[in-house]
């Protein structure tokens, strides 16, 4: 029996937190059905989501409960063809996203191969400005992080966007160890 709607988010989400690629409250989770969006209301805890955290938006309107992400995630749906999107704070691609210029290029083997590099783009969050550029930027890649603020990434189903995410972030702390370790070797 297909789950609802919440459930696959709230799924993923445990899986999210529990994973350490955001923290409960951080971060939102949608999925696309025809025309309508089925997104993570703003404050919720993403470990522990209910029917009643997830809300049900067009793709050209507003909600006042969802995400302040929204019109990120509407954007990225009406610019291209994945059904699910994610958004993580998580903590090694954010700080990668502060110190290289414009991508975090993987330098270990699976990220090579399934992933390659991931733009980092700027906007501040929730506005227009990030909506565009997140949206240009996954036009031609599977993810791509906001300078300071988290990873972006899309799917065919929200289990393809998590594991997007997690290539993201294992490839960023990969790459965040090896430049301390080359730091710190005299």
């Amino acid at each position: 029996m297909p789950l609802e709607p919440w459930q696959e988010i709230s799924r993923i989400g445990l899986k999210l937190v529990n994973g350490g690629l955001t923290n409960s409250r951080f971060g939102n989770i949608s999925l696309r059905e025809g025309g309508k969006i089925y997104i993570t209301c703003t404050g919720s805890m993403l470990d522990e989501i209910a029917s009643d955290q997830v809300v049900e938006v067009d793709l050209e309107g507003s909600c006042p409960s969802a995400s302040s992400e929204t019109c990120v995630h509407q954007a990225i749906y009406r610019c291209g063809d994945c059904r699910a999107v994610i958004h993580t704070h998580s903590p090694y691609s954010v700080t990668l996203s502060l110190v290289e210029e414009d991508r975090i290029v993987p330098i270990d083997s699976e990220g090579i191969a399934f992933l390659g590099a991931v733009p980092v783009v700027k906007g501040r969050f929730g506005s227009q400005e990030l909506a565009d550029s997140v949206s240009r930027a996954l036009r031609f890649h599977k993810a791509c992080v906001a300078r300071g603020h988290g990873a972006f990434v899309t799917g065919e189903s929200l289990l393809e966007a998590y594991t997007t995410a997690c290539m993201v972030e294992h490839s960023s702390q990969v790459g965040y160890l090896v430049k301390v370790f080359q730091r710190n070797v005299p």
